[in-house]
């Protein structure tokens, strides 16, 4: 069976492109910048669920209100210090 393309529509930004059969996963991007995009808003539901609510909120409360340390909040989300640095791009990303 040849392995014709077939349209799909990009999870981020709904615009229609083709790709190979063999190619298409559960999530599938028109473009390297909505892979990117999409895959941020996939990983900030799961911190979401990670910390039972809107991990903006709690991110911001934990670090302005707690006072806590990146490695404290990484311990906390990530079950690991290491993954501090990981804690100072989302605070940047949420304009926190």
């Amino acid at each position: 069976m040849k392995n014709t393309q077939i349209t799909l529509g990009c999870d981020t930004c709904g615009k229609e492109f083709k790709r190979k059969r063999s190619q298409v996963s559960e999530s599938n991007y028109c473009s390297r910048e909505c892979k990117n995009k999409g895959q941020g808003k996939v990983a900030y539901k799961k911190l979401c669920k990670s910390v039972g609510g809107d991990f903006k909120e709690w991110l911001e409360k934990a670090y302005t209100v707690n006072l806590r340390s990146f490695r404290n909040i990484a311990l906390e989300v990530y079950g690991s210090e290491k993954n501090s640095s990981s804690v100072g791009g989302w605070m940047k990303r949420l304009g926190i």
